[in-house]
C-alpha cells in the first residue's frame, strides 16, 4: 500500500492506494484542476495510520476530505519525512493530450472572437488528424458549438 500526495494547484490530496497510477486517473476525472505532480512512498500495512497522521498534521489547511491547500513548504516537509519517496512522471501522452486540448480550445475561442468562420472550419481539418479519440470528440463538440454560435451572429 502506498501513501501519495497529488498536487493540483492550489490544492494537494493526501491519500492511499495500491495502484497509484490508476488512482491518478480516477482523481483527475473528478478534479477540475490538472494534477501536476505526484509523489508517493511504500508504506505497507502502516499506510492508513500514516495517512491519518498527515491529515491530522495538516488539518489547519484542510479544505474538504483528503484535500489540503498546497504549499511548496508543506510538500517539502512531507517529502522530508519519507526520504525513500518516488515521484511519478505523469505519462507523456497525458500531458501532451491536455496541452493539445487546451491549445485547440484557445484557437477555437480566438477564431470565434475574431468572427472567422473560415478559420474555425479549417481547424476541423486539423482536429481530424488527432489520434486520441476522446480529445478529438471533445474538440469537435466544442468546435461545432462555436460554429453554430458564429453562424447565428452573422
Amino acid at each position: 500500500m502506498f501513501v501519495y500526495v497529488m498536487v493540483a494547484k492550489p490544492y494537494m490530496k493526501i491519500g492511499i492506494s495500491n495502484k497509484v497510477k490508476e488512482r491518478i486517473k480516477g482523481v483527475q476525472t473528478g478534479c477540475p484542476v490538472k494534477i501536476s505532480r505526484v509523489v508517493y512512498f511504500e508504506a505497507g500495512s502502516s499506510a492508513e495510520r500514516i495517512e491519518k497522521l498527515l491529515h491530522s498534521r495538516y488539518s489547519a489547511s484542510n479544505t474538504w476530505g483528503e484535500w489540503f491547500i498546497y504549499s511548496p513548504a508543506r510538500l517539502k516537509a512531507i517529502i522530508a519525512l519519507f526520504p525513500s519517496y518516488q515521484e511519478l512522471d505523469l505519462p507523456f501522452t497525458y500531458k501532451d493530450n491536455n496541452a493539445q486540448l487546451y491549445r485547440y480550445k484557445e484557437l477555437i475561442l480566438d477564431c470565434y472572437n475574431r468572427h472567422s468562420l473560415g478559420e474555425l472550419l479549417a481547424l476541423d481539418n486539423e482536429i481530424a488528424h488527432i489520434t486520441n479519440k476522446a480529445i478529438k470528440r471533445k474538440l469537435r463538440y466544442i468546435l461545432s458549438r462555436y460554429v453554430r454560435k458564429l453562424k447565428k451572429r452573422t
